[in-house]
Parts: C-alpha cells; sequence; structure tokens
C-alpha cells in the first residue's frame, strides 16, 4: 500500500516539475528572442 501512494506523489512531483519546466523554456524564449525582435520603447 505504500508503494502505490510514494509512487502517485512521485508521479504528482514530477508532472508539477515537467509542467514548470516547459513554463521556464518558454518564457526564457520569450525574453531572449522576442525582446531582440520588439524592444521597447522608452
Amino acid at each position: 500500500m505504500l508503494a502505490v501512494i510514494w509512487t502517485f506523489w512521485i508521479g504528482v512531483l514530477l508532472t508539477a516539475a515537467s509542467i514548470g519546466a516547459i513554463l521556464a523554456v518558454v518564457v526564457g524564449y520569450i525574453v531572449k528572442v522576442k525582446r531582440i525582435q520588439y524592444p521597447r520603447e522608452n
């Protein structure tokens, strides 16, 4: 029984970490690439 609960929570943590990593890649792309293409005007 403990193994089932442990496996479930490891899956939840890995899913959250994966979503966070994908968001970090997307935000990093936007900051590094898109801001160069469309600079802010002061």
